[in-house]
């Protein structure tokens, strides 16, 4: 319960205790609860509602509450602020009882109880009983929020009161604009309850030949339709009822006649009341809270109708009513149509706004989210964008996760991610050229680059890549990225991904270009070349010599995670001789009751760990670490108790496997990983001389491929020594300069006199 008392806000609050629920459950299956009384205030909402959570045992979580309750006080004063709060909670709150009461909350906490546990029970029960008979109606706050966002429309909420110590069904109370303006007694309530519920139905009671005859009628089916006649808004109300004859005072058989006298006495009747609802909403309060502004059609007094598209779960509804229709509903009664640009520039309250003439891109504009109007200008039509895409918040990252560093990462909405860059980087001259790939799916693509530092070279040839793409649809980065390759067979990757927003913003700093697609998470970077791979963020934020180290151990690791099961099966298998004789010793011992050779051993145990690998990715994260870790102490420590395999070889694929996860960016681990195949099966082969063969094609490979036209192997092969210097320190005070591999058009990013000596 909410009351506003002396400049404060009082929150009162029901608060069930989970723990000490009965089996023995009570009314409405809610069992024996244990409800204590939490009372607080504050100046503000946000005030009251920590000084709640303050003084209550574990926060109250909004979307759990079962009944609000607004005072007669706070009803007064204003409730739209606390509507508005719930805004974008609407979905979880569907299910919340919304009423108001006149009485003090004190009073209203120590009423007699029916078959209930607490006060927001009882009132749960009595609004579900009403809702069941038909003899009141639901508030949902989303609707509350629609008839808050047009002008003279209010609404009514259900009031609720102590009435011979018990809690019962008062009437309603009417609110404009989110204030209380008057109030609807509950013997007034049939004619209203016939508008706001489908299924109304009530007891009428009717005299007839001195005889009393009660019936049930029950909402059948109602029809509202708007038209304009000689100037005027004409609003047409069609309802069918059905009505059922429950007690008759006479013994008498109703004949034909007294059924025709009956129909008509209760035609009457209803006539009456929902005439009598009528009144009080046109003349009394001047307000449409029966909801038929949802039955509007706008049209202008002698004008042609205009017509509003929209794919409804593509749309703020919100905007749509605040923003189009109260403006065009405000400007009916202006007189004929407008043209459209009057529309345009005075009407409609929205900052992306244009005419379009061309027929066939209607349907494009609709499923991309966009609101149409059709009206008399030409075979012109508006479009506006208002739409809402419902995504995840930012969050922390995931693949790039580092110790130093922004924790925001992109996400599956392009907006977002483009202003999570711009955040960053507030320069005029960053550019964003947005184009639509995917014949089916039209997915949006952003292209991101600085325009006085990225090469146009480079620019261009990533655009003009990405308008050649000919396919149905596009949905995740990694189909673009496949997409946009020098070469469909090349192992390496040419782009990088990024998912951390400060990795894009240096990555566009350094004179490269980032490629967003709408609905993917992860952006990618073009161009990127193999020392690139290798670095992270952690190398950038800290010490440079400690990037150094850690980059030569990823450097390291890398060779190591290809290379030393090779070797391994290269030596034992063809050239042990070439091991002093200790070492031959040791090795024989260790593998003399092994029943594989080096080559079975490697295969098998390397095809164990990719499993394990490949069902950490499967399950879910929470288990992952626990299921990766007990699986492989499971399998090492019963592969050495069966004897199957010699401790060597254990530590061999495990050390490969550790080290592979020490390559920052996974997109180069997995070339490597076919690679260590190829490796494998060289040097069971050809021993050494495979071996060595394996390590040139690799090396072969690498230096002769090329990233959008930029070296692979830069800046060591071409050599260039700053830029080496630069990529081996990633410090701005050692490397002033842009890498010259990039050719960048603006090669300097520290001026030499702020140099760091």
């Amino acid at each position: 319960m909410i009351d506003y008392q002396d400049g404060e806000y009082h929150f009162y609050g029901e608060v069930a205790d989970l723990g000490g629920q009965s089996r023995k459950g009570g009314a409405g299956g809610q069992g024996n609860l244990n409800f204590s009384i939490i009372k607080a205030s504050g100046e503000t909402y946000t005030q009251a509602r920590d000084d709640l959570n303050r003084k209550s045992s574990r926060p109250v979580y909004l979307g759990a509450l079962k009944v609000l309750i607004f005072t007669d006080r706070l009803a007064f004063q204003d409730v739209e602020e606390y509507l508005n709060r719930s805004r974008t909670q609407r979905n979880t709150r569907k299910s919340l009882k919304i009423i108001t009461s006149a009485d003090e909350p004190e009073d209203l906490l120590k009423a007699e109880l029916d078959n209930a546990s607490s006060v927001g029970l009882a009132i749960d029960n009595i609004q579900d009983n009403l809702m069941k008979e038909g003899s009141s109606f639901f508030v949902d706050i989303g609707d509350l929020l629609e008839a808050l966002a047009v002008k003279k429309v209010g609404f009514l909420i259900p009031a609720m009161g102590v009435v011979d110590s018990h809690i019962t069904l008062t009437g309603y109370t009417v609110f404009e604009n989110g204030k209380k303006v008057g109030f609807i007694p509950q013997d007034q309530r049939r004619g209203v309850v016939f508008f706001l519920n489908p299924h109304g139905s009530f007891h009428y009671e009717v005299i007839l030949n001195s005889n009393r005859y009660e019936l049930d009628v029950t909402l059948n089916n109602k029809k509202i339709t708007t038209m304009y006649a000689d100037e005027e808004l004409m609003i047409q109300i069609q309802m069918g009822f059905k009505a059922v004859l429950n007690y008759a005072s006479t013994a008498q058989p109703v004949t034909i006649g007294d059924r025709e006298a009956l129909q008509r006495l209760l035609e009457e009747a209803v006539l009456q009341d929902i005439v009598q609802a009528l009144d009080t909403s046109q003349k009394e309060y001047a307000l449409d809270y029966l909801g038929i502004y949802r039955y509007f059609r706008a049209q202008h007094t002698g004008g042609d109708a205009i017509t509003v598209l929209f794919i409804r779960q593509l749309t703020d509804r919100a905007l749509l009513s605040e923003c189009i229709l109260k403006p065009l509903i405000a400007r009916a009664a202006a007189g004929k149509t407008p043209p459209a640009e009057e529309l345009l520039d005075r009407v409609l309250y929205v900052d992306h706004c244009a005419l379009d003439d061309n027929p066939d891109a209607i349907d494009a504009y609709l499923l991309d989210g966009y609101t149409v109007l059709l009206g008399p200008w030409g075979g012109r039509y508006i479009v506006s964008d208002i739409k809402k895409i419902e995504s995840k918040s930012i969050d922390s990252p995931e693949l790039q996760y580092t110790l130093r560093g922004a924790r925001d990462c992109f996400i599956e909405n392009l907006d977002t991610n483009l202003s999570l860059i711009r955040y960053r980087i507030k320069d005029p001259r960053l550019k964003i050229a947005m184009l639509e790939t995917g014949k089916r799916t039209r997915t949006s693509v952003a292209v991101v680059y600085i325009e006085d530092i990225a090469n146009p070279g480079i620019v261009k040839d990533i655009l003009q890549r990405i308008a050649k793409i000919r396919i149905d649809g596009i949905v995740e980065s990694g189909e673009l990225q496949k997409q946009i390759l020098n070469s469909k067979w090349s192992l390496f990757p040419q782009t990088g991904i990024v998912e951390r927003s400060d990795m894009a913003c240096g990555a566009l700093l350094e004179g490269k270009v980032i490629i967003l697609v709408e609905g993917s998470g992860l952006g990618l970077i073009a161009p990127k070349v193999f020392h690139e791979f290798l670095i992270s963020c952690d190398d950038i934020y800290d010490n440079k010599y400690l990037a150094l180290l850690t980059k030569g151990l990823r450097f390291i690791a890398l060779f190591l995670s290809i290379t030393l099961g090779a070797l391994y099966i290269a030596i034992i298998s063809f050239h042990h001789d070439t091991l002093p004789s200790e070492y031959i010793l040791t090795l024989a011992a260790m593998r003399a009751n092994v029943p594989f050779n080096a080559f079975t051993g490697i295969v098998q145990l390397e095809i164990i760990v990719e499993i394990i690998r490949e069902s950490l990715l499967r399950i879910p994260k929470k288990i992952g670490g626990a299921i990766g870790i007990l699986g492989a102490i499971i399998i090492g420590q019963a592969a050495m108790a069966s004897g199957m395999y010699s401790p060597l070889l254990l530590i061999i694929v495990s050390t490969e496997l550790l080290a592979s996860f020490m390559i920052p960016d996974y997109t180069l681990m997995n070339p490597f990983r076919i690679l260590k195949v190829l490796m494998i099966l060289l040097s069971a082969v050809f021993g050494l001389i495979g071996f060595t063969l394996g390590l040139c094609l690799i090396v072969t490979v690498i230096v002769s491929s090329n990233s959008f036209g930029v070296a692979y192997a830069a800046p060591s092969a071409p050599f260039n020594r700053e830029d080496f210097l630069g990529k081996l320190f990633p410090d701005k005070s050692i490397s002033p300069k842009r890498p010259n591999f990039l050719k960048t058009t603006d090669q300097t990013r520290i001026e030499s006199d702020e140099r760091k000596q």
